[in-house]
Parts: structure tokens; C-alpha cells; sequence
């Protein structure tokens, strides 16, 4: 059996530089850690928030109308037509979620309208061919940027308004 004599370990000094030094990069790395959860957090509330101040220009800028051209004897076979307009009289442009429905309050088609349907601040899509469509409900959603977040809300319950038939 062998007794050393001469076996040296680190000086305390060293052992307590090492432990602090330790203890401050655990440290940081929990404060990085943090500020970027709590970093992601805020951009995305302030992103909601700037979607919001958005929300509010476009529920009181924009109008909704829905008509239905009624073809009750169609001599060309096609069925009554429901043609939707949106104006804008907004500084940019909502994308706006169309739903039709019928007189039981189902669904009869759905279509969204986005800022390239705009024209002069007015977008007409496409008509939806069908009889069923008495009312048109518009949600409209705004996008907003902030730093790396984007986010999308819907601006309230929307606005239904009962599809007139000329």
C-alpha cells in the first residue's frame, strides 16, 4: 500500500473563483432564458394590441351590403345570384371573412375577401349562385406586425346584415 505524501489538490482560492465563476454563467443564462419568454410574450400582446387600434379604424370605416338578384323562373337555368359588397373607407385595406346564410341561420357558403378584391376601396367578389342566402355575416380581421410576431384577430362578432332581393 502507497501513501502519498506529495498529492496536491486546487487551492481553496481557485475552488472559489471556479463556484462564483460557475454560479454567474448559470445565472445569466436563467436571465437570457427568461428575457426571452418574457420578450416573446410582450411582442405578441403588442402585436394583438396594434391589431386591436387597427380593429377599431375598421369596424366605424367599413360598409357591408349584400343583395340578391332573384331569378325566380330562370330561363337560363342558373338559380338567384347573392352578390356581397365591401367598401373601405379605411387607410389600409382588412381582410373580410363572408358568410352567408339561410333562413335557419346554417351556413349556406363562406369566401373570404382580401386586400387584392379591393378596387378604389370597394371589392365585389365573385357572386355565390344559390337560393338560400337571406343574411350575410362579414368578420373582419386585421394584421398587424411587431418585431418577429405576426398575428391576425378578429375585429368583434362581425356585422350581419339581411341580403336585400332585387
Amino acid at each position: 500500500m502507497f501513501i502519498l505524501t506529495n498529492k496536491k489538490g486546487i487551492s481553496p482560492l481557485i475552488a472559489t473563483v471556479l463556484i462564483i465563476g460557475f454560479t454567474i454563467l448559470a445565472a445569466i443564462l436563467v436571465i437570457n432564458w427568461i428575457n426571452d419568454l418574457v420578450g416573446t410574450q410582450t411582442d405578441l400582446q403588442q402585436c394583438q394590441a396594434d391589431a386591436g387600434n387597427m380593429c377599431t379604424d375598421y369596424i366605424s370605416l367599413v360598409e357591408y351590403s349584400a343583395t340578391q338578384v332573384d331569378k325566380t323562373v330562370p330561363a337560363d337555368g342558373i338559380a338567384d345570384e347573392t352578390i356581397v359588397t365591401v367598401t373601405n373607407l379605411a387607410t389600409e385595406v382588412p381582410d373580410v371573412a363572408v358568410t352567408l346564410l339561410d333562413a335557419s341561420g346554417n351556413s349556406v357558403h363562406v369566401f373570404q375577401i382580401v386586400a387584392e378584391d379591393f378596387t378604389n376601396g370597394q371589392a365585389t367578389p365573385a357572386a355565390y349562385v344559390g337560393t338560400d342566402a337571406v343574411e350575410a355575416k362579414f368578420i373582419v380581421k386585421a394584421t398587424s406586425e411587431h418585431k418577429d410576431e405576426t398575428c391576425e384577430v378578429a375585429c368583434g362578432d362581425g356585422v350581419t346584415v339581411d341580403v336585400t332581393i332585387i
